[in-house]
């Protein structure tokens, strides 16, 4: 039933952008550190600063606090709001709609799954997660780079040749993602 799916999609995006906001408030902090982290070197060189062996995490977060108040913990947050909030609606949406396509029973379980892609059910919830999160990745990834290139500058934004190089490393960060997901799936199919 078409508004029965619709009915199941929704539910699932507006839980998904619940969660993802919620969620945005407390991890924000966080990843402005992380990035920072991985950042640290291309930080110190647009400083003119020659880093032997980067601060902890904890001396960068006392680096922001201290430059930009607790505050700072927040800058870029509602890039960082605007690409959770999607992201994980987006990704809800289309796992809860894809669920139901395969054959989710009201109740949870998981029914007989249709003839048009004939999947063993313990596969299903693996099959939706994995083309939900990447279909939801591809289409939040512009977004992604904007947050991380306001939230976290390594240079002059003036610069034509810096916005490439954050371009560049932001992409770089990515792929290193994705490749570090693709290796702990392969795991754990081979473990299976």
């Amino acid at each position: 039933n078409r508004n029965r799916l619709l009915d199941v999609s929704l539910m699932g995006g507006v839980g998904g952008a619940t969660a993802g906001a919620l969620i945005s408030f407390g991890s924000a902090p966080f990843e402005l550190v992380k990035v920072r982290r991985q950042l640290e070197y291309a930080i110190a060189e647009s400083k003119g600063i020659k880093l032997v062996k980067p601060p902890t995490t904890g001396q960068a977060v006392r680096d922001i606090v201290r430059g930009s108040g607790y505050r700072g913990l927040y800058i870029g947050f509602p890039l960082h709001l605007l690409r959770d909030t999607a992201g994980t609606s987006l990704y809800f949406l289309e796992y809860d709609g894809m669920r139901y396509l395969m054959g989710r029973l009201p109740s949870g379980e998981q029914g007989p799954t249709p003839p048009w892609l004939p999947l063993p059910a313990s596969i299903v919830p693996f099959f939706c997660g994995s083309f939900s999160g990447v279909t939801s990745w591809a289409l939040i990834y512009p977004l992604d780079v904007c947050v991380t290139s306001v939230a976290y500058p390594i240079g002059p934004s003036d610069n034509s040749t810096a916005l490439k190089q954050r371009y560049r490393h932001v992409h770089w960060l990515a792929k290193r993602r994705e490749a570090s997901q693709r290796h702990s799936t392969a795991s754990s199919e081979v473990s299976m």
